[in-house]
């Protein structure tokens, strides 16, 4: 498989499981999606290929994980259940630079991070819109793990009640989440 390619499953659940709430400190990310073409010049001289295809989604993210270090990524990716990933980490000169250039979406959010069997499940607690959001992603290498699988592993382990597959629902994929929920103000 491609170093590239990503699979993952992502669900939307009504809550941050107690289990992982009570035991893991969240990584806290502020992640900005922004156009190709007002932040070019820093991309491509961050890659060594053509980014400029209309199927790439461009985000800069700023995590500080639970010992309070900060990094900053530059990510490039497609679309779809299946998609192309490539990140870059940057300086935070770079992030507040491409920061500074137009922004047409902000997600602010706690991930806690739970390895069950090999996979990493991230839960995603939204803290910048309009509606109460929580969603689990799984990562799946080599599709070695079937959505029936995760959505029971959500129930029987993480005892959560209310989990739905949005996994090709294009109103969940980050990048759109502002523009289907809005932001709190």
């Amino acid at each position: 498989m491609n170093d590239n390619l990503e699979i993952e499953y992502k669900i939307l659940i009504n809550k941050i499981p107690d289990i992982v709430k009570n035991n893991i400190k969240p990584i806290q990310i502020e992640q900005f999606y922004f156009d190709f073409e007002n932040s070019s010049n820093i991309i491509t001289n961050l890659f060594d290929f053509d980014l400029s295809n209309e199927g790439y989604i461009y985000r800069i993210r700023k995590t500080i994980d639970q010992f309070n270090n900060v990094k900053y990524v530059l990510c490039i990716k497609s679309i779809g259940f299946i998609h192309k990933e490539y990140e870059k980490i940057i300086n935070e000169q770079i992030y507040n630079q491409i920061k500074s250039n137009k922004i047409y979406s902000l997600i602010i959010k706690n991930r806690y991070v739970d390895k069950i069997n090999l996979h990493n499940y991230e839960f995603d607690e939204f803290l910048n819109l309009n509606k109460d959001l929580n969603i689990c992603e799984v990562e799946i290498q080599n599709n070695n793990i079937d959505i029936k699988t995760v959505i029971n592993t959500l129930k029987e382990h993480y005892k959560l009640d209310n989990v739905i597959d949005v996994t090709n629902n294009k109103d969940y994929l980050n990048v759109n989440l502002v523009k289907t929920f809005g932001y709190k103000i």
